[in-house]
């Protein structure tokens, strides 16, 4: 009897720390996940009017457009001429891009993709496609837009 009492005596002194080593590695596996999501994503802006999407089509300003049809929305990026573009351009959705191209890219790696969201993906079809007539007439190149439908898991 006196040893099993000296036994509970002596584990009764140590107490458990209430800090875990796993703790550290939730830490750390946080902070990749957030560092992850922070830096390595593009940078994306939301214009107000479809008219500047199709302004900048007509004159082959975009590149890597993306109709995305559940969400009604197109995504495009800006060729380099559409970069000179928008440094000479007026208007509300114009200052708004310039910026993001000034400051968008300070810590995200990639183009800035700019968005704008449809009334309907059939409009937005038709008038490509009379845009890329027009632009076959003055003997420039098509606008290519992809077409795709986005999951949210969220």
């Amino acid at each position: 009897m006196t040893e099993n009492n000296e036994n509970s005596n002596g584990n009764k002194g140590k107490k458990k720390s209430p800090f875990s080593v796993y703790w550290i590695y939730a830490i750390i596996g946080v902070g990749l996940i957030a560092m992850n999501v922070f830096y390595s994503s593009t940078s994306s802006l939301e214009l107000g009017k479809t008219n500047t999407f199709y302004d900048l089509a007509r004159e082959g300003n975009v590149d890597d457009v993306t109709l995305v049809t559940n969400m009604r929305r197109v995504d495009f990026k800006l060729t380099e001429e559409g970069k000179k573009f928008i440094e000479t351009a007026k208007g509300v959705d114009f200052q708004k891009m310039k910026k993001a191209l000034k400051d968008g890219n300070k810590f995200k790696k990639g183009d800035v993709v700019f968005s704008v969201k449809l009334a309907g993906t059939d409009y937005f079809q038709s008038t490509i496609d009379e845009i890329n007539k027009q632009r076959v007439l003055d003997k420039k190149f098509e606008i290519d837009y992809k077409i795709e439908e986005e999951s949210n898991y969220l």
